[in-house]
């Protein structure tokens, strides 16, 4: 009698994790969702100026975007820059901004 009801406790546990990883996305998109947050985090650290240490060599280390190489992040970077000029005032055909 006890056998079979550390069977049923355990398959309750069983189809608990089977419902939550049922719930959960494909582990490609996960790492997908991952791959983007840690680019995020890299190209704020990268836009803030963030500094650290290397205990080895003692050196200061810059924190560097991700894709910092790429074109299209170049471009996503320097209208990211502008987004605040962008929404605080009005450009005339010459250039000049008007607040």
């Amino acid at each position: 009698m006890n056998n079979t009801v550390e069977k049923k406790k355990g398959g309750k546990i069983l189809d608990v994790i089977e419902t939550v990883g049922n719930k959960l996305p494909h582990p490609y998109i996960m790492f997908l969702w991952l791959c983007l947050i840690l680019a995020g985090i890299s190209t704020v650290c990268s836009l803030a100026g963030v500094q650290v240490i290397n205990p080895t060599t003692g050196e200061t280390v810059l924190a560097k975007a991700i894709f910092s190489n790429c074109m299209a992040a170049r471009k996503f970077t320097k209208k990211f820059s502008r987004l605040l000029s962008t929404w605080s005032g009005t450009c005339h055909a010459d250039g000049n901004w008007i607040c």
